[in-house]
């Protein structure tokens, strides 16, 4: 069974008899909805006592009961109990869950607080599982690269993302204490720093005479030139190592960094932080995230088998060396 609950706040109308907006109600529920939401269901039991309104609706293969609890007459909270057999994503749920927000919210009430919604969490437990499939994929493709086409690769990283990184270690650490041996500098990452990652370039300083640097210097005074000698001095770093263009640019598509940095920072922090999710949102962001998938799966195997072919090179190498001697 899954359950929603709804609380509509802040009832726009001024009424003397409240009944005959009861009476609305009950008739919205009994008429429109059905109309709306599936023609076949038929409503099974109702119920109204005083305030408090209860609704089965249901047909061969589903059933949902409705409870609907005017509160101190200002408030109204909606309960919604799918008990269907329906297997797949219960599309009827969906609409009648929204047509019932949008036709009351909209005329009547001010404010509408969506407290629990069990179809939109199993939607959003789907693509965090992806969220977090995709992320351990870049990963796994920043460690092969850089381990194995880059000697000491974490002191050309970044200052702040290495002060991040001891930063939440040891947190990481104490928290599976079986893993604490194992390298962990991307798991202390967050999905946004391995984005800054594939694109950072690694600069060196190469000095040059300068004339205007040597005229801030002899005017002696620190607290007016810093900035600008600063802003010269860093003109000359020259970039040593390119991230993007040396090791990740063969492997990933072109706009692979423009979708991590932009539709998937937002896709994931929208799913991360708990907001809601309809099923036309779930459409966009699944097929989003599938096709990143099949990127990081094509990146990898193009590693492995680069990986695959040194290995087999040198290993032929070594042999014919070994043959040579023999002969010898």
């Amino acid at each position: 069974m899954k359950k929603v609950n709804i609380y509509l706040s802040d009832f726009q109308k001024e009424l003397e008899d409240y009944s005959d907006y009861y009476d609305y109600i009950d008739n919205i529920i009994k008429t429109e909805l059905i109309q709306h939401a599936n023609q076949s269901l038929n409503v099974d039991y109702s119920e109204r006592n005083g305030n408090f309104f209860e609704y089965t609706l249901k047909n061969t293969e589903e059933e949902y009961e409705l409870h609907l609890h005017f509160r101190e007459l200002r408030n109204l909270n909606i309960k919604i109990f799918d008990k269907s057999e329906v297997t797949d994503y219960n599309h009827t749920l969906e609409e009648i869950k929204l047509w019932l927000k949008d036709k009351l919210l909209a005329a009547d009430f001010k404010h509408c607080l969506w407290l629990e919604d069990e179809q939109s969490n199993e939607l959003s437990l789907e693509l965090y599982n992806k969220v977090h499939k995709i992320e351990n994929k870049l990963r796994q493709l920043i460690n092969l690269v850089l381990f194995t086409k880059l000697d000491n690769w974490w002191e050309f990283v970044p200052d702040k993302l290495q002060n991040q990184h001891k930063g939440h270690q040891g947190s990481a650490i104490k928290v599976a204490k079986g893993f604490r041996n194992v390298s962990h500098y991307l798991l202390a990452l967050y999905a946004e720093d391995l984005g800054k990652l594939l694109k950072h370039e690694y600069k060196e300083w190469c000095p040059s005479a300068d004339e205007e640097i040597a005229k801030l210097l002899r005017k002696n005074s620190p607290s007016e030139t810093a900035n600008s000698i600063h802003d010269k001095l860093k003109k000359q770093l020259v970039t040593k190592i390119n991230f993007w263009e040396q090791y990740f640019k063969n492997y990933l598509s072109g706009d692979f960094l423009s979708r991590w940095e932009t539709e998937f920072r937002i896709y994931r922090n929208h799913i991360a932080h708990n907001k809601l999710v309809d099923y036309k949102g779930f459409e966009v962001m699944n097929s989003f995230f599938d096709n990143l998938i099949i990127d990081l799966d094509n990146a990898l195997s193009k590693v492995e088998e680069e990986l695959d072919s040194v290995d087999f090179s040198t290993m032929t190498s070594e042999l014919n060396d070994m043959f040579s001697y023999i002969d010898e």
